[in-house]
């Protein structure tokens, strides 16, 4: 999202990678939602691989959804507004998780 919204800065920098060359952002967009999308099965993991229980893992379905929708928006509708919200959705997401584990852990040991 970063990288899309500052693409101009990066393309004079020289540095050319898929969301500097991607004007109209679609393909970034669409790019963002396979990253959040798969970031949710991954999360998931820690309940069944006995890292976590219940109460972190509908905590991380929750904010999964929420980070994917964040992604949707911006690949259907591509805008500066759209980046900088997936951007700081990012930026909450793994500490929000990272808590969410905490919590867990103390709670149901």
């Amino acid at each position: 999202a970063l990288a899309w919204m500052y693409r101009e800065d990066y393309l004079r920098a020289g540095f050319d990678f898929l969301p500097a060359a991607d004007r109209d952002g679609a393909r970034t967009g669409r790019w963002m939602v396979v990253g959040a999308a798969l970031l949710i099965p991954v999360t998931l993991l820690l309940e069944p691989l006995g890292a976590a229980h219940r109460l972190y893992s509908v905590g991380a379905l929750a904010a999964g959804i929420w980070f994917l929708a964040r992604t949707l928006v911006m690949a259907r509708r591509p805008s500066q507004v759209a980046a900088r919200r997936v951007f700081f959705t990012s930026i909450i997401y793994l500490p929000l998780l990272l808590t969410l584990l905490v919590v867990d852990r103390l709670a149901l040991g």
